[in-house]
């Protein structure tokens, strides 16, 4: 014992080490269950802070953007619950062992010699069957950050290659952002292309591919790709890759994703995601012969971004109505380049300027939305800007007169100048008023 070499004592720990990592996985798991289910509601914040900020061309790359990070989010939030329970399992089977080591009795009377005996060639022992649960929420403990890393990497190369485009526009406006953002990536994707082909059995073997192929084009844009987790993410996967085939790793990986759809698809959808595709916002609620809830305050959710034009309710007794209307940043670019901006008075000092241009900006709001209450045109006699209470979401509020009702089903019609392929913005809000 005392002869025992630095390099066995450091093995022997590290095994020790090995064995007993369960407890940390356990806490760490614990502690990320809580963690991971707050991760939706922090991916909504930002959402709706992209979508009353930004502009479409840079809200396109975002939905990319959040994709990625949603799949991050719904992966660490089903692995670490699954991790827990198989864990969880591990640790009873731990002291059920202790119990009943032998496992299954070959001597029970409760069923047959035959029988048993299958039942043992199956799961074995007690330890051995915990052993291999305990492999498998190791691999998965691994897999996850893994998976999750991979994901959080290409989210954050999406975010970064956004600003960096939109910084180009800034400088050559001739370029859209979109055109300079698909460039940038599609350089990207290059060394991955290339590292592909130069791994075909064919060319792996020669000399000058082995010069080039892992330090120049894997590991190179490796780090690029996955920046300060290139280290745990290279040396994860490549651990999973070597130690599997290919095919098996691939297959395994698009089944996984297959089978955490469903979950992303909640969080997706839940998140506001898709209010940043433009085709999406355009049509999420222009049909007339629909009823959409999104159009009515008392059906809103607590601090759900508003969308669309919206009322108080559906019913309505002797009272008029009050109609905001939502301007998001990505209208109100349209209704700048439609209408101009104010030009300031040289004759006037700051203070009345600011007062001119708030006023002459709700004139060019009347005409950027065309009103209609039953069929006939409804010009506000004034708009006055408005936070709204419910997610503090920017833009006007107008008051239809009860004198202008009809008693029973009255429709408003909002036609906007935001346009997608040539169409305008419309929205269609029924409701029923009586009067008192």
């Amino acid at each position: 014992m005392d002869n025992l070499s630095p390099d066995s004592n450091q093995q022997s720990w590290f095994e020790q080490l090995e064995k007993e990592s369960w407890s940390a996985e356990l806490i760490i798991s614990g502690a990320a269950i809580y963690g991971s289910l707050q991760l939706p509601w922090l991916l909504t914040k930002m959402v709706n802070y992209s979508l009353l900020n930004f502009s479409d061309d840079i809200l396109e790359i975002l939905y990319l953007f959040f994709t990625y990070l949603t799949f991050a989010i719904t992966i660490l939030m089903i692995n670490f619950i699954l991790h827990f329970i198989l864990r969880s399992i591990w640790v009873g089977l731990l002291g059920l062992s202790s119990v009943y080591p032998q496992g299954v009795n070959e001597e029970s009377e409760n069923y047959s010699k035959h029988y048993l005996q299958q039942l043992k060639v199956d799961f074995g022992d007690l330890r051995s069957y915990a052993a291999r649960v305990d492999q498998t929420c190791s691999i998965m403990f691994a897999f996850s950050f893994s998976v999750a890393m991979i994901f959080t990497s290409i989210a954050s190369i999406v975010l970064a290659l956004a600003g960096i485009a939109y910084g180009i526009h800034q400088l050559l406006p001739q370029f859209t952002i979109n055109t300079i953002f698909i460039a940038m990536l599609s350089i990207l994707m290059i060394p991955g292309v290339i590292g592909g082909i130069l791994n075909a059995k064919k060319l792996r073997d020669k000399a000058w591919v082995q010069k080039i192929h892992y330090p120049l084009v894997v590991k190179s844009s490796s780090r690029i790709m996955f920046h300060f987790l290139y280290q745990p993410i290279f040396y994860i996967n490549s651990t999973f890759i070597t130690n599997l085939k290919k095919r098996a790793y691939t297959l395994g990986m698009l089944g996984y994703i297959l089978l955490i759809l469903p979950i992303f698809m909640v969080v997706f959808l839940q998140s506001n995601v898709m209010y940043s595709n433009q085709r999406y916002y355009f049509s999420n609620a222009d049909r007339e012969d629909r009823f959409y809830s999104v159009h009515y305050e008392d059906n809103l959710k607590t601090d759900q971004l508003i969308q669309n034009p919206i009322i108080p309710s559906s019913e309505m007794m002797g009272v008029g109505v009050k109609l905001f209307l939502p301007l998001p940043t990505r209208e109100e670019i349209v209704l700048n380049k439609k209408y101009g901006e104010y030009k300031m008075d040289s004759t006037l000092n700051d203070s009345q300027n600011l007062i001119k241009s708030r006023a002459w900006f709700k004139e060019q709001a009347k005409k950027y939305f065309h009103i209609e209450l039953n069929g006939q045109k409804f010009v506000p006699e004034r708009l006055r800007s408005y936070n709204h209470y419910n997610a503090n979401e920017y833009g006007f509020l107008a008051y239809i007169p009860d004198s202008l009702l009809l008693s029973g089903e009255n429709l408003i019609y909002i036609q906007s100048e935001y346009r997608y392929k040539g169409k305008k913005r419309q929205s269609f809000i029924p409701f029923w008023y009586s009067a008192k």
